[in-house]
């Protein structure tokens, strides 16, 4: 396996393990972190994040659909992979069609866990609502799916549009009574410009309708502030207690 030396460096290249090697290491690695439910143990995590780069799409996916709970995949696993991920890229340890494989694979995992959620999702009534986007102009998905994951984990209906146009993206909010629409903004885009997105879907939805921006760009400077945005930054909580406001307000029901 690739291991990283306590300054990030691979050791060995991951060629010289055997996929089912690294297959096992892998699933012993996840029984490890739902164990170790308050320590993250980095050597776990960099056993999953090596089959993500390098294993064979059976072994991820047998690890995707294993009875890892969405929580450990979505608040820690995710995250976490896609930060190694980023680093590595910054570093050049991965080349660009390595890092596109990866993301694409917690990407996978993000939507298995949308699919578990939605199962008993519609069995027990009207829930509140949220659009994400992503504009055209941006590559980064995975927040934006992982997001609409967590917050069906949350009871909220969530949809995404990726690399979305501002006019497809204003028929959809025109036909659905969302109550929250979130903007994933990160390079290139500029804030200045989810501004101008706000202002110009603000008249094609309800009154009671929220919008938050988030994103890469938040991540960097979470102290922004956007004048028609009802919330800045990326803390999902916050993202729920909106979409959940707004559905009361709609509906004209205790917060849900």
């Amino acid at each position: 396996m690739a291991t990283r030396s306590d300054n990030g460096a691979f050791l060995n290249s991951p060629s010289t393990i055997e996929g089912e090697q690294l297959r096992k290491l892998a699933f012993g690695a996840l029984h490890l972190l739902c164990e170790e439910k308050n320590q993250l143990a980095t050597h776990n995590l960099n056993a999953i994040y090596h089959v993500a780069v390098f294993g064979d799409d059976n072994a991820w996916s047998e690890l995707v659909h294993g009875n890892t709970s969405n929580a450990l995949w979505l608040e820690t696993i995710i995250p976490e992979i896609a930060q190694l991920l980023g680093q590595d890229w910054l570093d050049d340890r991965l080349s660009f069609a390595q890092v596109t494989l990866a993301s694409s694979r917690l990407q996978q995992a993000a939507r298995a866990c949308a699919k578990r959620s939605r199962k008993d999702f519609f069995v027990s009534g009207p829930r509140p609502t949220a659009l994400i986007i992503v504009p055209p102009s941006c590559d980064h998905t995975l927040g934006a799916v992982t997001m609409a994951s967590l917050l069906l984990a949350r009871g909220i209906h969530a949809t995404t549009m990726l690399r979305a146009r501002q006019e497809d993206v204003r028929q959809k909010i025109a036909t659905h009574d969302f109550d929250a629409v979130f903007l994933s903004w990160s390079y290139p885009e500029a804030l200045e410009n989810a501004q101008e997105w706000i202002v110009n879907l603000q008249s094609a939805c309800n009154d009671t309708t929220r919008f938050g921006v988030g994103g890469t760009l938040l991540a960097i400077d979470n102290e922004t502030s956007i004048p028609e945005a009802d919330l800045c930054g990326n803390d999902i909580e916050d993202a729920a207690n909106l979409c959940r406001t707004s559905f009361a307000m709609r509906t004209n029901s205790k917060p849900f």
